[in-house]
């Protein structure tokens, strides 16, 4: 029942999220593949359930832009490859990487304790985590704001990009980790 209201009140039809002119945008995809683009940080459903909010006067916590699930099976045999992408526009502040990961980690821990609570945690499951920022907003080197993602999702599974504007083919990261841009 989760997934199925997730896919009711967060599901971006389009594929494509944006916010302060960056954003992302799933490309076609393989016919053994399957892509989905869920808005978090604008769900009410996606807060309440996998952020656990009880009660309304306790501020949520806040959660990254969007989540993307990707599911592969190119061989029935073997087991299907699921890529989980959390992914973080960031658009004005200096601070805005340290917020970014703070945003990530609080949606990865909210969606892992999902997958738990489900028993679902043997499926072969990569974390991705994309963060994407305004180029004019270059901030100090990010690394170590970053080392903690990276300890989390693997060294090459966490990418900080800048950009002036434009969106990012998601899915080409989701596949290759390389950035593409639209």
């Amino acid at each position: 029942m989760p997934f199925t209201s997730l896919l009711l009140t967060g599901l971006v039809p389009n594929g494509k999220i944006e916010e302060n002119h960056v954003g992302v945008f799933l490309a076609n995809s393989e016919a053994d593949e399957t892509y989905l683009l869920f808005s978090a940080d604008n769900s009410d459903y996606f807060h309440n359930t996998f952020l656990k909010k009880t009660q309304t006067n306790v501020p949520q916590p806040s959660c990254c832009d969007a989540v993307s699930f990707s599911y592969s099976c190119a061989n029935q045999r073997r087991r299907p490859n699921i890529t989980i992408c959390l992914i973080e526009l960031k658009g004005g502040s200096h601070d805005a990487t340290e917020k970014a990961v703070d945003q990530i980690q609080k949606t990865y821990e909210g969606i892992k304790k999902g997958i738990d609570e489900y028993d679902i945690a043997h499926l072969n499951i990569t974390w991705k985590a994309l963060i994407i920022s305004r180029s004019s907003i270059r901030s100090k080197d990010t690394n170590p704001v970053l080392s903690e993602l990276k300890r989390i999702f693997g060294k090459d599974n966490v990418v900080h990009t800048h950009v002036s504007q434009g969106k990012i083919n998601l899915t080409k990261f989701m596949k290759t980790n390389n950035i593409e841009y639209l």
